[in-house]
């Protein structure tokens, strides 16, 4: 605290007459100076904090904004998803589940179609491109963390509508057809926040990948011949979009894991891939058995079986395999030899 104030307005730039309370240095050093107990010392501190802050709340408040933006949260989830997956931190993984799930369940109308935010107990305006895009990308990594197919299977849902509401002739619209807005928007330039069609390309080519469904291929094609021209004059101000499509022109492998869910031989196989890093490898688990749900949704799984009973691991490229594995040694020494320099997330 000082006579003339502690910090400088921003405009002249002079002493404001005024101080902000702030400790220069640890109060264990301040107990010492004044030869008085760290925690009395604390103690005081404490009780004068709470008068500071009765005093504070008589004071107008500033309005507050909480409301819950799909789009934000998608991008939050795939953090939190991850984060988990890498830390292997359940709680991160939980918090992913629990916000997905809202979503899910709080924040579509009674015909299953995304809306854009919720507050107070109530959920309002059809989602834009980005809601659609970066939340169905959140279930594509929340697939990647825990293999649960339905997961998957609502990226596939909401891809689906993404493409039939906002994709015209491979340009991704900001809203819909037949929205009240003026005029439909598109942006491909990725700033402090991917764009929708950034993210659209990596979600589309994702799902290629993930299940073998040309549709998805060709949805992620047409936004890249659709986007090429702007690109190519500035590739730097579309870097999102560039790693997106870089899973289509780039070799990528698909490791699939047959096995028993939550076994042991399954879970050892799945944790020793969880090691590495491998941006160029898409994973997917075959319950060995009730396979039906992802064999629906990747029809190349079928066939593939348990070798003599135990987890077994198949390395694909471009869904041509190879000898599939029982041993996890053997499975991470193939995924070395034929991995790429690291140069997209997973």
């Amino acid at each position: 605290v000082e006579e003339t104030g502690n910090f400088a307005a921003e405009v002249p730039g002079e002493p404001a007459g005024a101080n902000i309370l702030h400790l220069k240095v640890p109060l264990a050093i301040w107990a010492k100076k004044l030869q008085r107990p760290l925690p009395q010392l604390r103690q005081e501190l404490d009780e004068d904090r709470q008068i500071l802050f009765r005093a504070r709340d008589e004071r107008t408040h500033p309005f507050l904004d909480d409301k819950v933006l799909t789009a934000w949260n998608g991008l939050m989830i795939s953090s939190l998803a991850l984060g988990g997956r890498f830390l292997q931190d359940k709680q991160l993984l939980s918090a992913a589940e629990t916000s997905a799930d809202f979503i899910l369940t709080s924040m579509r109308d009674k015909d299953g179609q995304l809306l854009r935010r919720w507050r107070q107990d109530q959920a309002a305006i059809p989602a834009f491109a980005a809601d659609y895009a970066f939340f169905a990308r959140s279930l594509l990594d929340l697939y990647r963390a825990g293999l649960e197919p339905q997961r998957l299977q609502q990226a596939e849902v909401l891809a689906r509508q993404l493409q039939e509401r906002f994709l015209v002739q491979g340009k991704l619209y900001e809203s819909e057809a037949n929205s009240e807005l003026p005029l439909r928007s598109r942006e491909l330039y990725d700033g402090a926040s991917p764009s929708a069609s950034s993210v659209a390309v990596e979600l589309f080519a994702r799902l290629y990948l993930l299940t073998g469904d040309m549709h998805w291929q060709q949805q992620a094609q047409a936004l890249i011949d659709g986007a090429a021209a702007d690109i190519s004059r500035y590739p730097a101000g579309y870097t999102q979009f560039l790693l997106g499509a870089s899973l289509l022109l780039e070799p990528t492998r698909e490791l699939v894991v047959v096995g028993t869910p939550g076994g042991a031989e399954t879970d050892a196989m799945l944790n020793s891939v969880r090691q590495q890093f491998m941006p160029d490898t898409r994973l997917l688990l075959r319950p060995a058995e009730g396979s039906a749900e992802i064999d629906r949704l990747a029809p190349f799984l079928v066939g593939m079986e348990q070798l003599g009973g135990r987890a077994t691991a198949y390395l694909c490229q471009d869904f041509t395999c190879q000898k599939p594995v029982n041993d996890p040694a053997r499975l991470i020494k193939s995924l070395r030899q034929g991995q790429r320099s690291p140069g997209f997330r997973e």
